[in-house]
């Protein structure tokens, strides 16, 4: 820090005080806090206020500071709040990982094993599709294993599930529209797929706001400059609403 001059606009300006809060990113009240997102996004916002509340109190006093002892002053500000705010995103971390496992495992089941006569309709069922598969031109391969499994009824299709990645891969065809094809069919594995997505963007959007907010801690401890950074909602991506 250059001097020990500080921007003195955090203590005036409404836009950066903590009252204000509703210019940039509402906190959660009441039963809106319900879900690891939420909270996690209420946590972020009150370590936010924390530090602005302790830079306001700084900046009201900088007179007093030289530049070594206000920037460690800001530093120290900023100590709680960071780990606050990275307690925060790994609650949104674990719950992208819970979101993860349980696509695994509804993806998972859908091939568990049965009984002798459940495994021996469904070798039955395999050497029908199998055929089928086989006799079609490779430009209608795809087409036709969708079909497949559009058509498959609830014990047919953990075959195809289990079945079809490595037929294709054996054709030297790709099957990466093979997990899109069981989600369309299977409604629980639909549900997972969009909860895994939603969490995906939950978590990016709270990793952005942790980074933004930090930013702007270096900033006040370097360049003695405060401005509250914008965060985003992650409501519309909470995949526990």
């Amino acid at each position: 820090m250059a001097d020990n001059r500080i921007n003195q606009s955090a203590v005036h300006d409404p836009g950066v005080h903590a009252g204000s809060m509703s210019r940039w990113a509402a906190q959660p009240s009441g039963e809106e806090l319900s879900t690891p997102t939420s909270r996690a996004h209420a946590a972020q916002v009150a370590a936010l206020n924390r530090f602005e509340q302790q830079w306001i109190d700084i900046a009201r006093h900088y007179e007093h500071y030289t530049p070594e002892g206000l920037a460690k002053a800001v530093s120290d500000a900023a100590t709680e709040p960071s780990a606050a705010i990275d307690a925060a995103t790994q609650v949104v971390t674990d719950r992208l990982q819970e979101a993860k496992d349980n696509y695994a495992k509804n993806r998972e089941g859908l091939s568990q094993p049965g009984d002798v006569a459940t495994e021996l309709r469904a070798a039955r069922f395999w050497d029908r599709t199998r055929r089928l598969l086989d006799n079609a031109e490779a430009g209608k391969l795809v087409a036709t294993a969708r079909e497949t499994i559009a058509n498959a009824g609830p014990t047919e299709l953990p075959t195809l599930a289990e079945e079809l990645g490595p037929y294709m891969r054996a054709r030297k065809t790709d099957d990466s529209w093979l997990s899109g094809a069981l989600e369309e069919a299977d409604p629980k594995l639909a549900a997972a797929a969009q909860q895994r997505k939603l969490a995906q963007q939950a978590a990016d959007v709270t990793s952005a706001n942790a980074r933004a907010i930090k930013k702007a801690f270096s900033t006040a401890e370097n360049w003695g400059n405060w401005r509250r950074p914008r965060l985003v909602l992650p409501g519309g991506y909470d995949p526990d609403l």
